[in-house]
């Protein structure tokens, strides 16, 4: 085995290779759905009840396994741009300018921003068919769609929440009742501002708007506020709420919509997905995500024995800061799961291409990459990031979604963004 060159930095140990011969990288093999832009979130789910995951982002949906055969559940499919522009048009592979369907993105040169921020799958009408969530854009609506059991016509829609902001909500169980609720912000007109909270639907009635439940005092958070996550921050057994300068304790009962408590921490400038994660195997709860969502970083947060944090950066502004010397911007979505096996949850991330078009962005036109990072530790909990690069002709949206699809026990990877809709699908090890 060769030995790794390593940085020290803050605490964290920095590796400069990207890959160990006696620890060969997982691979993954790309597939490109589509080059239209339609999502930049994605979200895997059975769809037509065969038993095997299927991949929607948009108003579309893939059948699994192979991903080749594309379905239409919402009417939007046949908008070819975006309201009141004129249809865009691109250079197709062999070089030919046609129209563009969808809106316009990374290959038309051409800038807008699709009705789909984040895309979540789950049976939210108990019927046993896997429907589809989706944000529409920030401070708008959610809706969800009502799988039609096979039939080809659109699903029928149903409003879930009229105004959800934040660039990151997240569909997960928070009260550990089975069923997930989306957590967001939103302008509560009794409490006198913007509250983080989460929404349910009525169990009786899932055709109706979900209910919102506020747990934090008003806040002036924006629709465009960036970072969100969720996770057992003080080990109590209970799912917490974080934002970029803190986190909210989840009280013993959740009865009356209590306020919960807060403790300030920070975590990040302007995150994405935040996530709760032993890193360095100390048994407390640590903290995961981007530094700038549309600018430079990537941490993880220590938590220490009194509950405070320290930042620990994993990328930077420059090589020499950074794991690898792997420097990308704008890593404006962020999974955590168990890439190679080893029991430790890696990170997976990469740069969102053309986030508001060709300017006002730092490096708006760099190589849009894929990146995992192997993230261990030793016994003296010295923690270690190795970048690992899964693709540099494709990059993150604003949410993605890390599963295993094959039932191989390897996680697999489904992206949509401004240059269209992927499946990586994890190589054999």
């Amino acid at each position: 085995m060769r030995t790794l060159p390593l940085f020290l930095l803050g605490g964290t140990i920095l590796a400069v290779a990207l890959n160990a011969p006696d620890r060969p990288a997982p691979r993954f093999a790309k597939s490109e759905l589509t080059r239209e832009f339609w999502a930049e979130g994605a979200d895997f789910g059975d769809f037509n009840n065969d038993g095997k995951p299927d991949l929607a982002a948009g108003p579309y949906w893939w059948e699994g396994p192979d991903f080749s055969k594309r379905h239409a559940y919402d009417a939007t499919d046949t908008r070819q741009s975006p309201s009141g522009q004129a249809p865009h048009r691109a250079k197709n592979p062999e070089g030919e300018m046609v129209s563009v369907a969808g809106f316009a993105g990374a290959y038309s040169g051409t800038n807008a921003y699709s009705d789909c921020f984040q895309l979540f799958s789950g049976d939210f009408n108990a019927d046993g068919w896997d429907d589809i969530l989706t944000v529409s854009f920030p401070g708008k609506e959610a809706f969800w769609f009502e799988n039609s059991k096979g039939g080809e016509s659109p699903w029928k829609r149903h409003t879930a929440y009229p105004s959800v902001d934040n660039e990151s909500p997240v569909l997960v169980d928070v009260t550990g009742d089975g069923a997930p609720e989306l957590v967001f912000h939103t302008k509560v007109e009794a409490e006198g501002g913007a509250c983080l909270g989460y929404a349910s639907p009525d169990p009786g009635n899932p055709a109706a708007p979900w209910k919102f439940h506020p747990i934090s005092a008003p806040g002036k958070w924006g629709r465009f506020q960036h970072g969100l996550g969720v996770g057992d921050v003080n080990g109590d057994g209970r799912t917490d709420l974080l934002m970029v300068h803190g986190w909210w304790e989840q009280p013993e009962s959740l009865e009356g919509d209590p306020e919960w408590a807060f403790h300030a921490a920070d975590f990040a400038a302007n995150g994405a997905q935040m996530h709760v994660d032993d890193v360095n195997g100390d048994g407390r709860a640590d903290v995961v995500t981007a530094i700038e969502a549309h600018g430079h970083g990537l941490a993880w947060n220590e938590q220490k024995p009194d509950g405070s944090f320290v930042r620990h950066p994993i990328m930077g502004k420059t090589a020499e800061e950074s794991a690898g010397g792997v420097v990308f911007t704008q890593p404006h979505a962020v999974e955590m799961a168990d890439i190679d096996g080893d029991g430790q949850r890696d990170i997976v991330t990469g740069k969102r291409y053309f986030a508001h078009g060709p300017k006002g962005d730092i490096d708006p036109l760099g190589t849009p990459v894929l990146y995992w990072y192997r993230v261990s530790h030793d016994e003296s909990g010295k923690v270690s990031f190795e970048p690992h690069r899964i693709d540099d002709a494709s990059g993150v949206g604003t949410q993605f979604t890390v599963r295993d699809v094959t039932g191989d026990g390897q996680v697999d990877i489904g992206i949509a963004n401004k240059r269209g809709v992927f499946f990586f699908r994890q190589e054999a090890r």
